[in-house]
């Protein structure tokens, strides 16, 4: 019990000093997809468990090793992990409370999903949510710098961030190249 008590701690602790530094000048590494979304998961995986929230990880095909740098990527994922905590937190359907991460590939591209059992996002705002600070009609707070930067670092990874329209739910797509050529800018 001991050692796994460490181990688990060991591997909470590498992850938050993964995030607690800033990522932009780090270099391109080379890493599995699914270490990125476990190491990530380490941090919040508890934050839905507690809010009763069924958190799922799907992982469709092998070889996912993609280049970037390793803490934007992980920052990104959580900003749209937090974004799906939040959207399904206080639903008083239960079997609305889901979250689910999907991995997997399409031609030279790695493709991680993050979806959530929420209503959507209403058409009228769907051009506004990568904005600064965007706060919805109803009076929320505002979602503040999360898709902003996620959509940022997708871009500078030569990525795309799309918002699936076309999903029955609320679902965040982020495209990115397996491998980055050596001696371009990121």
């Amino acid at each position: 019990l001991i050692e796994s008590a460490v181990a688990k701690i060991s591997k909470i602790v590498r992850t938050l000093l993964l995030f607690a530094r800033d990522g932009d000048k780090d270099p391109f590494a080379n890493i599995d997809a699914r270490v990125l979304i476990d190491d990530t998961l380490e941090l919040c995986r508890e934050r839905f468990r507690s809010h009763g929230i069924h958190l799922t990880v799907e992982v469709s095909g092998e070889n996912f090793f993609l280049e970037c740098r390793t803490t934007q990527i992980a920052q990104s994922l959580l900003n749209l992990l937090n974004n799906a905590h939040d959207a399904v937190e206080k639903m008083s359907e239960t079997e609305r409370k889901w979250v689910k991460i999907q991995l997997n590939h399409s031609g030279d591209e790695v493709l991680i999903a993050v979806c959530d059992g929420g209503f959507g996002i209403e058409p009228k705002n769907r051009n506004k949510i990568f904005e600064s600070h965007f706060v919805k009609d109803s009076g929320e707070k505002p979602t503040g710098f999360g898709l902003s930067i996620t959509k940022k670092i997708t871009e500078e990874h030569r990525g795309k961030l799309i918002l699936d329209s076309s999903s029955l739910f609320t679902r965040f797509l982020i495209r990115l190249p397996f491998k980055h050529a050596i001696g371009q800018p990121s």
